[in-house]
C-alpha cells in the first residue's frame, strides 16, 4: 500500500478567483507522417540519423526520410509470407549493433508458411544499403509454434550492455494461460523473455535454430530452457532498453483486471519469474491466481481497467533520453484501447521490492499535450531515433514526435464554490497568501468567510493522479468563531451523481484537522481525475455574535493505491 500525497491540491478560490497558476506542464506533438497502412512499430539504424524505418503490419518496411519528412518512394523490404490472421504480423524490429559493417537486422513476424502451423519467427535479412534490402537473404534464427493466434507478444531488441538479442514471447494466447506456459520453463518457450547470441551456432545441424545460448542465462547448467531469460510473462507486447543504461522496461498487457509495466535493471542477477499466470499486476490473477512466487519479480506500476488512468491494452514505451531536457528520464507509455498516454520516472528501488509503487511524477498527458494537426489515438508504440528523439506510433497510420515537453508539476487550479449565498468577505489577511509547506502541500491559509445566515456550505474540487485508489482521503483544517455547529462532511459519488454523508460532528472553536476516508473509492474519482467535497456548517440555536465566521486553513485531497 502506497500513500500519494498529491500536490495536485486545491487553490481555493471563493465566490471571485482571486489567483490562478499556469500548468508548466506541457507537452508538444508533430505529425510526422500519416496514411501508413497498419503501423506496428519504428526504429533507426546504428549510426543513422537520417533515416527511420515503420513496419506494417502486412510485412512491409518502409524508410521516413528525416531530413526531408517524407517517405521514400520504395520499400526497404516486404518480409514474406506473413500471417495477419488474430493479433498476428510484422511486429517487430531490431538492427544489429554493428549493422554498418554487417549490414544485419531481424524481425518478428508470425506465418504458417511451410507447415507448422501458426508460429512466431525470428529471421536475419541482409541490407543491400540503407535503402535496400532483398527478401531473398532471409535466414531464420528461431521459431516457436503458437497455440492460438492472439498474445504473440512481438518485441525485439539488442542490449546496449551486452549486444545480446532479447525477444519477448508471449503465453500461447486464449486467455488465464490455460496450459499455465508462462510458469513452465521445460521445452516452453512461451510467456518468456529470451535471450539468444545471435553472432554464434551451438545448433549447426538445426535451420531452424541459428543462434548461441549466453554462458550467463540464468538456465545454463541447471534445470529450465537455456534460452530463457525471464519468465512468468503474459504478453509483453512492447519493451524497451533504456539507452542511458540498459534497463529494461516491460509493458504486459493484462488478462482482465491489471496492466503492468515492469523493469529488470541492467547487471541484476536476482529473481527471474514475472509472475503470470499466478499474477496479474500486483494481485492475485482472478480465478486462477494465488500468492507471489518465491522468485517473483513484481511490476514497477500497474493500472486498472477505468478512469483516466485506467486501460485495457497496455503499449509500453520508452524512457526519454533525447534533446528535450523537461522530459529527461521519464518512462513514457501508453494504452491502446483508451488512448490515455502517460509518464514517470523509475525511482531507483531495489527490483527485491518492487509492488507498483516504484515510481514518482506519475503524469497523464491527455489535456495537456497539443499536435499541430490531427488525433493521438490507436497507440501501438513508442520509437526512437538515432539523437533519441522520440515518436508515438498509431496502428491508425500516423507517427507523431515529441517536439517539446515538460514535466514540472505545479498546482493545477481547484475551486472552492460557496454554493448558498452569504453575506460576508474574504478576509485577506498578510496570512492568506499560497505558501509552499514542508510536506510540498499547496495551501491557502487563513481563508476567513464572515456570514448571517445560520446555514453555510463549502464546495471543494480538485483532481488526483489516480483514477481507481483503494482509498480516498479528503483533509481539511477549520474553525469557527462560535460554539454549537453541527458540521457535516460529503463526498460526490459520480456513479450516482449525489453526495454522501461520511461526517457528522461538532465543529471546533478552536484550530482543528478533519480527516474523511472513503474505500471502494472508484465511484469517488471521476473518469477525469476530479473530486468533490462539501461541508455543511449549520448553527444549533442562537449564534453568538453576527456574523459569525469559518476559517478554513487548507484543504486536500489523499489517495492510497
Amino acid at each position: 500500500m502506497k500513500l500519494v500525497r498529491i500536490n495536485y491540491l486545491l487553490l481555493m478560490v471563493i465566490a471571485l478567483a482571486f489567483g490562478s497558476f499556469a500548468n508548466a506542464q506541457s507537452m508538444s506533438l508533430e505529425r510526422i507522417v500519416n496514411g501508413l497502412s497498419s503501423p506496428t512499430f519504428a526504429t533507426h539504424a546504428p549510426g543513422d540519423a537520417d533515416r527511420l524505418y515503420i513496419i506494417q503490419r502486412s510485412g512491409a518496411i518502409r524508410i521516413l526520410d528525416l531530413n526531408t519528412g517524407t517517405l521514400n518512394a520504395s520499400n526497404f523490404m516486404t518480409v514474406p509470407s506473413v500471417n495477419t490472421s488474430f493479433e498476428g504480423g510484422l511486429l517487430g524490429m531490431a538492427f544489429h549493433p554493428d549493422f554498418e559493417n554487417n549490414n544485419y537486422f531481424y524481425v518478428n513476424y508470425t506465418t504458417s508458411v511451410g507447415g507448422g502451423g501458426f508460429r512466431t519467427r525470428i529471421s536475419r535479412f541482409t541490407a543491400t544499403n540503407a535503402n535496400t534490402a532483398s527478401s531473398a537473404t532471409e535466414q531464420v534464427v528461431i521459431e516457436v509454434g503458437q497455440p492460438f493466434q492472439n498474445h504473440n507478444a512481438g518485441w525485439i531488441g539488442f542490449s546496449p550492455v551486452d549486444n545480446y538479442l532479447y525477444i519477448t514471447m508471449g503465453d500461447g494466447g486464449s486467455g488465464f494461460d490455460p496450459g499455465n506456459r508462462g510458469q513452465d520453463i521445460t521445452n516452453q518457450l512461451l510467456g518468456k523473455m529470451l535471450r539468444l547470441d545471435v553472432d554464434g551456432d551451438d545448433f549447426p545441424g538445426d535451420a531452424l535454430r541459428n543462434y548461441a545460448i549466453p554462458n550467463d542465462n540464468p538456465f545454463v547448467g541447471v534445470t529450465g530452457d537455456d534460452e530463457i531469460y525471464l519468465y512468468g510473462l503474459r504478453n509483453p507486447f512492447r519493451c524497451s532498453f533504456d539507452r542511458a543504461n540498459g534497463n529494461l522496461y516491460i509493458g504486459d498487457v493484462g488478462q482482465g483486471a491489471r496492466e503492468e509495466i515492469s523493469l529488470y535493471p541492467a547487471g541484476y542477477d536476482g529473481d527471474r519469474n514475472m509472475g503470470w499466470r499466478l499474477r496479474e499486476g500486483t494481485i492475485a490473477t482472478p480465478s486462477v491466481g494465488g500468492p507471489p512466487p518465491s522468485d517473483h519479480v513484481g511490476p514497477i506500476y500497474d493500472y486498472v481497467r477505468t478512469g483516466p488512468f485506467g486501460g485495457f491494452s497496455v503499449t509500453g514505451g520508452v524512457v526519454y533520453r533525447g534533446p528535450i531536457a523537461g522530459l529527461q528520464g521519464s518512462y513514457l507509455f501508453a494504452d491502446y484501447g483508451t488512448d490515455n498516454f502517460w509518464s514517470f520516472i523509475y525511482d531507483g528501488s531495489d527490483p527485491s521490492t518492487f509492488n507498483g509503487s516504484n515510481f514518482t511524477d506519475l503524469i497523464r498527458w491527455n489535456g495537456i499535450f497539443t499536435t499541430d494537426i490531427g488525433t493521438l489515438n490507436n497507440i501501438v508504440a513508442f520509437a526512437e531515433d538515432l539523437n533519441g528523439d522520440v515518436y508515438i506510433v498509431e496502428l491508425s497510420g500516423e507517427i507523431y514526435k515529441i517536439v517539446d515537453g515538460n514535466i514540472t508539476n505545479p498546482p493545477i487550479d481547484g475551486t472552492i464554490d460557496l454554493v448558498i449565498p452569504f453575506v460576508g468577505v474574504y478576509d485577506s489577511g498578510t496570512n492568506a497568501d499560497l505558501e509552499q509547506s514542508d510536506d510540498a502541500a499547496l495551501k491557502y491559509r487563513n481563508v476567513h468567510v464572515e456570514t448571517g445566515d445560520p446555514t453555510l456550505q463549502i464546495e471543494f474540487r480538485g483532481t488526483v493522479p489516480l483514477a481507481q485508489p483503494s482509498r480516498l482521503l479528503f483533509n481539511f483544517e477549520s474553525r469557527v468563531t462560535t460554539p454549537n455547529v453541527t458540521q457535516v462532511t460529503e463526498i460526490y459519488n459520480f456513479l450516482t451523481g449525489q453526495y454522501e454523508v461520511f461526517d457528522t460532528r461538532n465543529a471546533s472553536v478552536t484550530d482543528d484537522a478533519y480527516t474523511t476516508e472513503v474505500t471502494g473509492a472508484a465511484v469517488y474519482v471521476n473518469v477525469d481525475g476530479s473530486v468533490r467535497a462539501r461541508i455543511t456548517l449549520s448553527a444549533n440555536g442562537p449564534v453568538i455574535g453576527q456574523p459569525w465566521a469559518v476559517i478554513m486553513d487548507q484543504a486536500q485531497f489523499q489517495v492510497i493505491e
